[in-house]
This record gives C-alpha cells, structure tokens and sequence, in this order.
C-alpha cells in the first residue's frame, strides 16, 4: 500500500513540475534579407530562354494580405504591391527606374492601365476604380470585378473567376461579351486569367479535362486553343509572345506554340535563380520590343515579409 501510495505521489509531482514548466518559446521571425538571383537558361523546345533580375530601387518586402500584380504601357512598369500603392517606373533595355507611387483606396490584387496610362483598380463585387495618375482624378468603371484594358483600343472585359458571364466595356458602356458567338464562357468551365495583348485577348483556365489557354479577337471569336494540359493547377499569368503562348501556374511555366500545341514546361525557380524558396508568378505581361516581364513574390519560411521582384524572359 505504501509503495503504491509513494508512485502516486511522484506522479502528482512529475505531473506539477511539468505543468510549472515554462513551454518553449517560438522562435520569431528574422528580418528578410533580399534575395539574390542566379538565373539560368532553360531550354524549352528548340528555343533557349534567359531570364534577367531586375532590381527594384529599393527591396519591395510585401507584408500584406493582397496579391501583387503589374502591367505595362510603353515603356512604363506599374507595380502593384496588392494594397492601396503603385510604384511607376520607366524600363529602358535592362535599367529599371523610379518614377513616382499613385495611392489608391485598395488594388482588390489586381491592377490595369489603358492607353491612355489611367490605372484601373480591382473593385471585387464594385465597380473598379480609375485613377488618372498625371492630376490625381479618380472616378468609376461601369463594371465590376477583376478588369483588363486594351492598350490600343476603347476596349476593356471585366469578370470573375469561376462566373460565366464576361464584361465587355466600350464606349463609356458595359454589355455582355460573347465568346465563340455565346453570351457565356463556352468550353471553359473556369476561367482564371483574362489579358489583352495587343489585338488579342486570351482566356486561361480549365475545361472539363485540362487547363486550358485560347486566344481570341476583341469580337470573341477563336484563333487558337491549346491541347493537352497546361502545367500545375488553375493558370495564375498568361501573355503572348512572337512565336506563342506562356501560361504559368505559381512557378510552372507552359509554352504554347501559335497553333496551341504545347512545346514544353520550365520551372521558374530555375530558370529564376531561386531554388531554396517557394516562388509565385503573379503576372506575365508582353513586352514591346519582345518578350516578356514577370513579376513574382518570393515566400520564404521564418522570416518576416514576402519579396517582390521582377525579371525580363527573353528568347521566346
């Protein structure tokens, strides 16, 4: 009885040192140090890519909630850290600068800018807004949703991913877009990505078997359809290029030829210079004199903030 009683009470007491036991303190977050891409060619096909780092004036560490994304008009780069700033800068070759930040009320991740260099918003279930960076006027779209503006043209679609129905703005008025001579999304049964690229608009997302990227007029009508299945999940970036299509699901990158067969994948952390971290490709846009920026965040465990960088593809 007296040695049950005795292993009783060391129990209690192992039991009351354990509970009087500080519990052991999470380590906390180190600050972020930049990253310092060492990019690599990949080749893809019979085409050789490169990929060039361009430094921003100033590390972008994100640490917010929102998405970032870019667009381009000339030679002009609009950086959107996913929250209420866009930072301007002028590209010239390789050379990034700044040029001035716009402050909006809030991006909703997702930025456009027309032709005439007025930036469009993301309104989610509201309208977007449109902010004229020269004198500071703000007003409203007449849609709502995520939107893309046509560089060219008195054209802009605006959607939501996973909805049927798309956009058309022209004119100062909305009305439904028909895709394929149908007021709906048609093969698609998501659509994740809508860009315009010149003259063209493409639509990326899934079909009932593959993830998909197709390339329109601003009419609607179809001038190329992918086969076979793009790489990752649901596609995050699309643009076109002088010899295709690049679609991107966070680092899968897919290369699409102009009859929408698909040439082959590369992983954007290699081809980045990037491979010890997770890497996100938030936006793809079409440059000029050829090929393409991209603009990622860089995730990186155990420390504070995520970095946004940008990098010029070449040889597609």
């Amino acid at each position: 009885m007296k040695k049950l009683l005795a292993l009783l009470m060391a129990a209690v007491m192992v039991i009351s040192l354990a509970a009087c036991t500080p519990a052991p303190e999470e380590p906390e977050n180190v600050p972020r140090e930049p990253v310092t891409p060492a990019p690599a060619p990949a080749l893809v096909g019979n085409y050789t890519l490169t990929a060039e780092y361009l430094p921003f004036d100033a590390p972008i560490i994100n640490d917010v909630s929102g998405d970032p994304d870019m667009d381009v008009l000339g030679n002009n780069v609009y950086i959107s850290n996913g929250d209420t700033e866009v930072k301007i800068y002028t590209l010239d070759g390789s050379a990034l600068t700044y040029v001035k930040s716009v402050t909006v009320d809030d991006t909703g991740d997702s930025i456009s800018v027309d032709g005439s260099g007025k930036i469009y918003a993301d309104g989610g279930v509201f309208e977007a807004t449109v902010y004229d960076p020269e004198t500071g006027a703000k007003g409203e779209a007449v849609a709502s949703g995520e939107l893309t503006a046509s560089k060219n043209a008195d054209f802009a679609l605006a959607y939501f991913t996973g909805n049927e129905a798309i956009t058309a703005i022209t004119g100062g008025a909305a009305a439904p877009w028909n895709l394929d001579g149908a007021p709906n999304v048609g093969k698609y049964e998501s659509i994740s990505v809508i860009e315009i690229v010149g003259d063209t608009v493409l639509l990326a997302g899934a079909d009932a078997e593959n993830n998909i990227i197709g390339a329109y007029d601003i009419s609607g009508n179809r001038q190329m359809l992918s086969s076979g299945c793009l790489a990752g999940s649901l596609p995050t970036a699309a643009t076109k290029t002088a010899n295709g299509y690049v679609s991107s699901s966070v680092s899968d990158m897919t290369f699409v030829n102009a009859e929408g067969a698909i040439i082959g994948e590369v992983d954007a952390k290699e081809l980045f210079g990037i491979p010890d971290d997770s890497v996100w490709i938030y936006e793809m846009t079409a440059l000029p004199e050829g090929g393409f920026l991209a603009l990622a965040q860089v995730y990186k465990s155990g420390v504070d903030g995520d970095e946004i960088v940008l990098f010029k593809v070449s040889g597609f």
